[in-house]
């Protein structure tokens, strides 16, 4: 099984949550801004990276909020390859300013654009991992460890 340790940015200004936008055969989807992490790299190293990468901005990085794996071996994610197993890390960070935000010189593959969208938003949006959405909208229990999804 192949793994990948991914750190995320869980970016919140202004009442809204900066996200990255995607586009598959089932239309648009979200999620937030991050990536995977390279050898010999730290994982706030690999975050300020992806994070310039694919908005633009710097982030000051603050505690970890939530961690969850994606396991592809789950008939749902057919798409991908069954060996694939990927575990993310979401950071709660802050911009200075998010009118700095736009795609980024090296966007993800597939990677459409950026939205901020309010956090009641979140539940209404395809967004990943909807346990967040729901914890910000209090509609489930805080909780760092989101399972495998």
């Amino acid at each position: 099984m192949r793994k990948r340790i991914s750190a995320r940015a869980f970016i919140r200004s202004d009442g809204l949550v900066l996200l990255s936008g995607y586009h598959d055969r089932e239309g648009d989807w979200f999620m937030f801004p991050g990536g995977g992490q390279r050898s010999g790299e730290t994982l706030h190293e690999c975050l300020l990276r992806e994070v310039e990468e694919e908005t633009s901005v710097k982030v000051e990085i603050g505690p970890l909020r939530w961690v969850r794996e994606f396991i592809a071996t789950d008939p749902k994610n057919f798409e991908l390859d069954p060996d694939f197993h990927q575990v993310d890390l979401i950071f709660e960070c802050s911009v200075k300013d998010r009118q700095q935000a736009e795609l980024g010189s090296s966007p993800d593959s597939g990677q459409i654009g950026l939205r901020w969208a309010s956090i009641e938003e979140l539940l209404s949006l395809r967004f990943f991992p909807q346990d967040v959405a729901r914890i910000l909208n209090n509609t489930m229990p805080d909780q760092t460890y989101l399972g495998a999804i």
